[in-house]
């Protein structure tokens, strides 16, 4: 009996990786409470927001994250100061969740978030996300 041999389908794994020039910043401290108990960002962080935002869309090239993900970031600092790294992956993953590039940021489930060194000339962020194999 002669045996019949299928392709196996490869699967195919969403990876796209980013560059966000500057400094990442925390949101933890740049939100402002007002009378009636609203949370508002500050304008120095709304405006980072926006600049980090417009980067992210930028490079998207029609990526959408709707299954949960890993998140590697690269981290390259402009000064020495100890980080809140909780709070700059929070503000992270809202800038990639307001750039359409995930549905929701609570999908990037898994994270290495690395410090590669001091840029004073050249602070970044290098960000690789890839969608989990079903």
């Amino acid at each position: 009996m002669a045996g019949i041999s299928f392709p196996i389908q490869e699967e195919i794994v969403k990876v796209l990786t980013l560059h966000l020039a500057g400094q990442i910043r925390g949101g933890k401290n740049n939100m402002i409470v007002l009378r009636n108990g609203m949370h508002i960002p500050k304008k120095t962080w709304a405006e980072w927001r926006d600049i980090a935002v417009s980067q992210l869309r930028a490079q998207r090239c029609g990526f959408f994250f709707e299954k949960p993900c890993k998140i590697e970031v690269l981290y390259w600092c402009a000064d020495l100061r100890r980080r809140d790294v909780p709070g700059l992956a929070d503000s992270l993953c809202h800038c990639l969740e307001h750039a359409g590039i995930v549905k929701d940021d609570s999908l990037l489930t898994d994270w290495t978030w690395s410090f590669r060194g001091l840029d004073r000339d050249k602070p970044r962020a290098a960000i690789t996300i890839t969608e989990d194999k079903p």
